[in-house]
Parts: structure tokens; C-alpha cells; sequence
């Protein structure tokens, strides 16, 4: 059988100052390997701008956003798209309506036969409107005081 090597045996690598990492010979190899690469590649290198431009990336357009999309042969990949922005649909003015009012409600409340209210304007029928201002709380809101409160 081989000797076996011990941990004692082994020393360990320490380097010392202005002593290089790799042999020299080594170094001289790999860097004609890295030169042989750079003239097949072909790398150009960027011009350097005026010292007091200050540069970034290419920021992708404002109206481009991430998505997945067709890359190439019909493979599926990241690209991007156009982003569309959608503007929120403002309510509409109906026309005065007589069968109906605004009351407010401080919270959200249910009535089991009357119906529901949110926290906020609610717009019931005159029939409901009689009920639910029977409870504490719940009070007629006047058209321009909703109108206000959806900033119309």
C-alpha cells in the first residue's frame, strides 16, 4: 500500500509580498491565449466620451414595458411591449333622477330586507332612504356635497 498522507504532513500555501499568484510561464501562456481570442473576436473598443459628459445606459422607453412575447421562431420569451395606459372612467352625470336620493353612511352596514350601505355616498331608492335614516348615523347627502366627494 501507498503511505498515507497526513494532515500534519501538509503545509500550508501562504504567499509572500511582491510574490505573483501564478508562475510566470503560466502567466506568459495565458496571456497570449486571451490576446490569440481578442484579434479573432474582433472586440472594438467604445470611444471615450469628453471627461465632463456624464453618460448612463440606454433607459428603455417610457411607453415600453416588460412582457412576454415572440423572441425568435416563434419561441416565447422576454421582450417588450407597448404600455397602455388607461385613463380611470370617470362616473357619469345621469340626468336628475325623482326615485332616488344620497344618503352617507360613517361605516358599512347591512339591513336584512332594506339592503346594504358602504362606507361612504350611497344613492337608494326614497322608499329605502326613509328606512335607513331611521338609524343612527345615516343622514341625506346633498348633490354637491357627493358631487364633491367623487371631486366632480
Amino acid at each position: 500500500m501507498s503511505e498515507e498522507i497526513k494532515n500534519e504532513d501538509v503545509v500550508p500555501a501562504t504567499l509572500t509580498e511582491n510574490e505573483p499568484v501564478i508562475a510566470p510561464d503560466v502567466a506568459d501562456k495565458a496571456a497570449e491565449i486571451v490576446a490569440e481570442i481578442v484579434a479573432e473576436a474582433k472586440i472594438e473598443e467604445a470611444p471615450k466620451p469628453a471627461e465632463d459628459v456624464i453618460t448612463t445606459n440606454a433607459a428603455p422607453a417610457a411607453t415600453d414595458k416588460p412582457a412576454l412575447g415572440p423572441v425568435a421562431d416563434g419561441v416565447i420569451g422576454t421582450s417588450t411591449a407597448k404600455a397602455v395606459k388607461k385613463a380611470a372612467p370617470k362616473p357619469k352625470l345621469e340626468e336628475k333622477r325623482d326615485d332616488v336620493v344620497a344618503v352617507y353612511s360613517p361605516k358599512n352596514i347591512h339591513w336584512e330586507g332594506v339592503g346594504k350601505l358602504a362606507k361612504g355616498f350611497n344613492v337608494v331608492s326614497k322608499d329605502a332612504a326613509e328606512k335607513w335614516l331611521t338609524k343612527s348615523g345615516i343622514r341625506l347627502a346633498d348633490p354637491k356635497e357627493v358631487a364633491k366627494g367623487y371631486g366632480l
